[in-house]
């Protein structure tokens, strides 16, 4: 749906600005000393959207999502930190983790949806979910373009699905799906009219792989931050320059 963006998870306006000076089209903020995936404070959310240029995008969440109650509550604090914060917040990104039935799924996105959209209409909603979902008991995420294509039909509005990894000790995204599978699932995206994003481990030498799904985005945090290690390391502007290079030259041949 449109050139490939690069997503740099950060975790305070320091890592933010890193991230920006080295290339990143979307800061995501995230709280990964809360647990993977945890939720950025508000507090922070405001300060990284006072540094961060009109010309980048950012994206908080609500962290985990394991039953309907927490899911709402979560995307209502999610909507009020986005809506006060600042207009350069234009996606949250709702985590399904635990989820096991596609009804679950459907139900807890549509739910999340009508909260985030009722205090900003425009906000672009990102599902994510994880290759290895066996392990942890949850969906497929090979199955969100329908499912959320469902939603669509009664809360209209901008939706991206993203894959990504959960243990971020295991493997990388492209050791549990290959090209074509990935290629396959972001075509059904793009056919109900939302983006797609991938992620988990990714290295530089995957960006060609992404790049040939015709995916919108590539999220990185572990392989741009000091030491590789997603939540005591500090993301490393030389590092994300790295892969914005990688994104550039996909680009450009």
């Amino acid at each position: 749906m449109g050139p490939l963006k690069l997503l740099i998870s950060v975790k305070n306006e320091k890592e933010a600005l890193e991230a920006i000076q080295g290339g990143a089209n979307i800061i995501d903020i995230e709280n990964p000393s809360e647990g993977l995936f945890g939720a950025g404070h508000p507090r922070v959310i405001k300060k990284i959207a006072e540094i961060t240029p009109d010309n980048i995008e950012i994206c908080a969440q609500t962290g985990f999502i394991p039953n309907l109650s927490a899911t709402v509550l979560a995307a209502l604090g999610a909507s009020v930190s986005l809506s006060a914060s600042s207009s350069k917040v234009k996606s949250v990104k709702i985590v399904l983790f635990n989820v096991k039935t596609d009804e679950n799924a459907l139900n807890l996105i549509k739910e999340v949806s009508k909260t985030v959209k009722e205090y900003s209409p425009e906000v672009n909603i990102v599902i994510l979910g994880f290759a290895d979902f066996k392990k942890f008991n949850s969906i497929d995420p090979l199955k969100l373009p329908e499912i959320v294509n469902d939603v669509k039909k009664e809360v209209p509005g901008n939706y991206c699905v993203k894959i990504d990894v959960a243990d971020k000790k295991s493997k990388s995204l492209f050791e549990f799906y290959d090209e074509s599978t990935l290629k396959d699932f972001v075509d059904r995206a793009h056919k109900f009219g939302m983006e797609a994003g991938l992620a988990g481990l990714l290295a530089k030498e995957d960006v060609r792989k992404v790049f040939n799904t015709g995916a919108d985005l590539l999220a990185v945090r572990k392989m741009v931050c000091s030491g590789y290690d997603r939540v005591n390391g500090e993301v490393q502007g030389k590092f994300v320059k790295e892969f914005a290079k990688e994104i550039g030259s996909c680009k450009n041949n």
